[in-house]
């Protein structure tokens, strides 16, 4: 294309110089400006008259979220005040009935004297009275054998009252199976599996390498701490239950254990392994 062309022409027509310009795509090209324009001035027309539309047919409707009354449907709202009844007093207390004076007799001290004098002897009565009390002076008053008149108060008779069985302590064993507080090894369970393992020694030709022997072992820690009476709960060979002995006796005093704050002897149980391995 010549200089002075150039500068005359668009960009489409320096796109396609020297290119078959009937294919379509420079015809699509040219008019895309103008397509665009019409697409964008209809779409637009569009929204105004539905907008248009929408505004002129709701404008004379009432709105559906308001709630209007008629006036059938009006509501008077009168205010009044409501009374309050005062509290009721409480119900006054029956009363109590009047307390009744039981009748007595006055008490005489009795003197003993060597030979009492005949006018010195007091009388007694002709009959035994059973429904009057003793008191510092002989007064008339209800036989009825009460202090008061609720019916309750000083009644005569002779049985014996039911008493209510006391229970015996219950006695705990002298040795403790369980306790509140078990025995401990001084450093706890891996301070004792330590300890086992370096004394315990294997009897002489009882294992072959990776055989393992175990033997229960039960014995009782006393309130000081010292293991005695050593039992062994399965059959086991006398070698294995010497050199558990053994072992046990080396062991240093334990932590016993306690039941209610105060230390008991209590029975405990470990279970003794012995192993050869390769080394």
């Amino acid at each position: 294309m010549k200089p002075d062309i150039v500068l005359q022409s668009d960009m489409l027509d320096i796109l396609f110089e020297n290119r078959n310009k009937q294919y379509g795509a420079y015809a699509l090209r040219r008019g895309y400006d103008r397509r665009m324009v019409l697409s964008l001035t209809g779409m637009i027309s569009l929204v105004v008259l539905f907008a248009s539309w929408n505004f002129y047919n709701n404008r004379n409707k009432p709105n559906s979220n308001s709630i209007f009354l008629s006036g059938k449907d009006s509501v008077d709202v009168i205010i009044c005040t409501i009374p309050i009844e005062p509290p009721q007093p409480p119900p006054a207390a029956a009363p109590k009935a009047p307390r009744v004076q039981p009748a007595t007799i006055k008490f005489t001290a009795p003197v003993i004297v060597k030979d009492p004098p005949k006018e010195d002897i007091i009388p007694m009565p002709d009959a035994i009275i059973d429904d009057v009390q003793i008191g510092n002076k002989t007064t008339d008053g209800d036989r009825s054998g009460t202090v008061n008149g609720t019916g309750e108060g000083v009644t005569g008779g002779t049985g014996n009252a039911p008493t209510q069985p006391i229970p015996e302590p219950v006695k705990e064993p002298a040795v403790l199976e369980l306790a509140e507080v078990m025995p401990q090894f001084p450093g706890g369970t891996p301070a004792l599996i330590r300890f086992l393992g370096k004394h315990l020694r294997v009897p002489e030709g009882k294992l072959e390498s990776g055989e393992r022997m175990r033997v229960p072992v039960k014995f009782i820690v006393s309130k000081e701490g010292k293991l005695i009476d050593i039992q062994f709960t399965e059959n086991a060979d006398e070698e294995y239950k010497s050199e558990i002995r053994r072992v046990l006796k080396k062991m240093p005093d334990w932590i016993p254990g306690s039941q209610h704050g105060k230390p008991v002897p209590v029975y405990f149980s470990i279970p003794v392994v012995f192993e050869v391995t390769d080394m």
